[in-house]
C-alpha cells in the first residue's frame, strides 16, 4: 500500500504541476501547438488560431484539475507520511485517489468539452 500511495503522490503531483504550467503558458499567450501537451484533437490541431481559442476557453477548467490533482497529491502524501498499513493513512491515499479521479474527469470532460466547442466556432 506504501507504493501504491507514493505513486498516486507522485503521479498527480506531475499532473496538477503540468496543469499549472499549461495554464500559465495559456495565459500568458505562450502555449503553442505541439503533440505532447494540450487539448489535442483533430479539431484542436487545425491551425494555430483554432488551437489558441480552444486552448484559452479550457484554461479555466485545466487550472481546475490542477487544483484538484494537488489536493489529491497531498493528501496521498499524509498518507504515505501517517503510515498506509491501515489506519488514518489508509483513508488518506485512498481519498487522495478518489479525488484525483476526480481531477481528471474535470480535465477529461470540462477541458475537452470546452475546447471542442470553442474550436468549433468560428471555424477557420
Amino acid at each position: 500500500m506504501d507504493r501504491f500511495a507514493f505513486v498516486n503522490c507522485a503521479g498527480f503531483g506531475l499532473g496538477a504541476a503540468v496543469s499549472f504550467f499549461m495554464y500559465v503558458r495559456i495565459r500568458a499567450g505562450r502555449f503553442h501547438p505541439n503533440p505532447w501537451l494540450g487539448v489535442a484533437t483533430s479539431v484542436t490541431r487545425r491551425n494555430g488560431n483554432v488551437w489558441e481559442r480552444a486552448h484559452k476557453a479550457a484554461a479555466p477548467w485545466i487550472r481546475r484539475a490542477g487544483v484538484v490533482a494537488l489536493l489529491a497529491s497531498v493528501l496521498s502524501g499524509a498518507g504515505l507520511i501517517a503510515g498506509t498499513e491501515g489506519g488514518l493513512g489508509w483513508w488518506f491515499t485512498i481519498a487522495g485517489a478518489g479525488i484525483g479521479s476526480v481531477a481528471v474527469l474535470i480535465f477529461k470532460f470540462g477541458a475537452e468539452s470546452s475546447a471542442l466547442d470553442a474550436a468549433g466556432r468560428g471555424r477557420d
